[in-house]
């Protein structure tokens, strides 16, 4: 038996802001060959901000792995949520973890960078 004791989700909108499609498949391509798999779920998220109610459809990509992959996993997580920030023009991006959710945003962003320098990890 083989214990995957770790579990991240990320949650991938499938557009932009502007309604341009985000490629979820570079994103699910990355974190398969880091974490060796990854589920993915469609979802649906709303939230409330300044009285109005917006929405996104995502894509809900979970991965198991264990402890010695842990620093690998979560550089390249941190990878994509640079990329969905930047490319995929995103305000925000959440990550749900077994301690709850995560939500960066670019305030994050050279936190992300420094503790992907840390981890010394090559992630394609």
């Amino acid at each position: 038996m083989q214990l995957l004791n770790n579990k991240l989700t990320l949650l991938v909108p499938t557009k932009d802001n502007d309604g341009k499609a985000i490629d979820v498949n570079y994103i699910e391509s990355m974190l398969i060959n880091t974490a060796g798999g990854c589920t993915v779920f469609d979802a649906k998220g709303d939230w409330l901000s300044g009285g109005r109610i917006y929405g996104d459809h995502i894509k809900a990509m979970q991965v198991n792995y264990m402890d010695i992959d842990a620093k690998a996993v979560q550089a390249v997580i941190n990878k994509m949520i640079l990329y969905l920030l930047k490319q995929g023009g995103q305000k925000a991006v959440s990550v749900e973890s077994y301690n709850g959710l995560s939500i960066y945003n670019q305030d994050d962003v050279k936190t992300l960078k420094q503790e992907i320098k840390l981890a010394n990890v090559r992630t394609h």
